[in-house]
């Protein structure tokens, strides 16, 4: 399960790394929450420990609030 959570913190680095149009357009405000959902979902993906259901749903969403504006639907597939 880790690696899927991994996979989607690449996709997000790579999209923000490649200058993402969608960036631009999103609000300061909604950039900033992306940022920070990045960060926490990165600090419980490298803590190493055994992660509960709660903590991989608590990732989960985290990358998906990460990468907010830079998926289109079919993405998420």
């Amino acid at each position: 399960m880790q690696g899927r959570y991994d996979l989607g913190a690449a996709l997000c680095t790579k999209k923000v790394a490649q200058g993402e149009p969608a960036l631009l357009e999103l609000p300061k405000p909604r950039l900033l929450l992306n940022f920070q959902n990045f960060g926490e979902a990165a600090i419980m993906l490298f803590s190493g420990s055994q992660s509960s259901h709660l903590e991989n749903e608590r990732i989960r969403s985290c990358l998906l609030e990460a990468m907010h504006g830079l998926l289109s639907g079919e993405d998420y597939s």
